[in-house]
């Protein structure tokens, strides 16, 4: 973590010492199908993002940003695999949904080449869990758990420019907290930046 961090401070420095270098301010949303591959019993509803956030750089080129972001993301049990662990040909599954709020900064390093562009991130978030265990049917209530922890962010997209300040864009990216008992999101999601 500290080798990201100290190569984190030195790309910003030598870009703001840099005469010709530039700042420019945006806003992006975005919404994605979502995912935690690694667990066996969930399946994503969805996922949305917002955030805001500063590139430093000329407008073509190569730059680099900082970004702050709030995500949410929700999903939903695996019936049919709940019921299979429990060798139950049939039946309901009552709860097992669970939602995940993170919120962090990243650092982006991208280039834009005309009408396309490409970028990576990483950085740090603060994960908050909400998860209700799955029972089968019956009159028990579903029982509901919290779970909280800093982890990282990381991931890659894909940009195509209208203008020095519109994008559409779709990135990938993979998540969770340090706490090995927390749900791991991966997946895909799209949107918009811009000015606004």
């Amino acid at each position: 973590m500290r080798l990201h961090t100290l190569a984190a401070l030195l790309v910003l420095s030598a870009l703001s010492s840099h005469a010709q270098a530039q700042s420019r301010r945006y806003s992006f949303f975005s919404a994605g199908p979502g995912g935690a591959p690694d667990e066996r019993y969930l399946d994503p509803q969805y996922t949305l993002m917002a955030g805001y956030g500063t590139t430093f750089g000329a407008a073509g080129g190569a730059h680099v940003s900082l970004r702050t972001i709030i995500a949410y993301a929700r999903f939903r049990p695996d019936e049919r695999a709940l019921l299979d662990s429990l060798s139950t040909p049939g039946g309901r599954v009552e709860g097992g949904k669970s939602t995940v709020l993170d919120t962090g900064g990243d650092l982006v390093a991208g280039v834009n080449a005309g009408l396309v562009g490409a970028y990576a991130f990483y950085g740090l978030h603060y994960y908050w869990e909400s998860h209700e265990a799955p029972t089968e049917g019956g009159e028990d209530l579903p029982r509901r758990r919290f779970r909280s922890d800093l982890g990282p962010s990381y991931g890659g997209g894909v940009r195509l420019n209208f203008s020095r300040d519109a994008a559409l864009f779709g990135e990938w990216y993979r998540g969770g907290g340090s706490d090995d008992r927390m749900i791991r999101q991966q997946g895909l999601r799209f949107g918009l930046t811009g000015s606004f």
